[in-house]
């Protein structure tokens, strides 16, 4: 669930900015294809490559995770899946 969410996040805040992924992976000194992997939800970011990505699309890390903690919060108080 959370790789997903983060992905929707991700793809969310790069479409906002009217950015290509690899403006944002030029942006965040990313590749391309992890950046592809990222939306996609096959990979989970470190912390660090949040820190990356929220330089890149000019965000905070909070900006990045809050919608993620939010639902996950939700999910949890009702026993749902995290």
């Amino acid at each position: 669930m959370i790789q997903q969410e983060f992905a929707l996040v991700l793809r969310r805040r790069r479409t906002d900015k009217r950015y290509t992924q690899q403006a944002l992976a030029d942006a965040a000194n990313l590749s391309l294809r992890y950046i592809q992997e990222l939306e996609a939800g096959q990979k989970q970011p470190t912390l660090t490559t949040i820190m990356w990505l929220a330089v890149g699309l000019d965000v905070t890390p909070q900006e990045l995770l809050a919608p993620i903690w939010d639902k996950w919060q939700k999910n949890r108080a009702t026993g749902r899946d995290a």
